[in-house]
């Protein structure tokens, strides 16, 4: 009886950590891919390719991004548009 339970917990254990090891992460809260997806856009800031970002790097981000978010080219965005950029700098579209 001692062998069939150990049996049927390691199978129960084996179901879930495959479940579990199955199931994604919300690319936009989990903390692993959120930093992966900073050091891609750090990286592509990096024009020069020097392992810096420099002030105009960062502003030339800035400035794309800007022109991203104001697609009607008004000067201003609303809050909860520039919000969404800020938390979520990978989403594609405000």
């Amino acid at each position: 009886m001692h062998i069939r339970s150990l049996s049927l917990a390691v199978a129960v254990a084996a179901a879930l950590s495959t479940s579990l090891a199955m199931a994604q992460a919300d690319p936009k809260t989990d903390p692993n891919q959120l930093m992966a997806k900073a050091m891609e856009m750090a990286k592509k800031a990096d024009t020069n390719h020097d392992g810096m970002v420099s002030q105009k790097e960062w502003m030339k981000m800035a400035e794309d991004r800007w022109k991203m978010m104001d697609k009607d080219k008004k000067g201003m965005v609303p809050v909860s548009v520039a919000a969404k950029n800020m938390l979520y700098m990978d989403v594609g579209a405000p």
